[in-house]
């Protein structure tokens, strides 16, 4: 008899970490769909003009237009300059 109960603690051990790794595959899983639903929709969300200073005036140019040590005008708050 104490075998018999023995036998189905395992079992009944058994099921609950079968359920919890499969519980916790199907959470990863979404978790990483969504993952990368979101790094495909990233590259729309980017603007692909700018505004910066050149010359002395603000300017709005193609961002292919930048070039390395240009001064790009953040407009977050009040118009950060960097």
């Amino acid at each position: 008899m104490y075998k018999a109960t023995r036998d189905l603690a395992t079992l009944r051990l058994a099921l609950a970490i079968i359920g919890v790794v499969l519980l916790n595959a199907g959470i990863g899983f979404a978790q990483e769909y969504s993952a990368e639903r979101t790094a495909e929709s990233l590259p729309a969300m980017v603007p692909h003009t700018c505004r910066v200073l050149r010359d002395g005036e603000r300017r709005e140019l193609s961002a292919r237009d930048l070039v390395p040590g240009g001064v790009v005008i953040l407009c977050a708050d009040g118009g950060l300059l960097s």
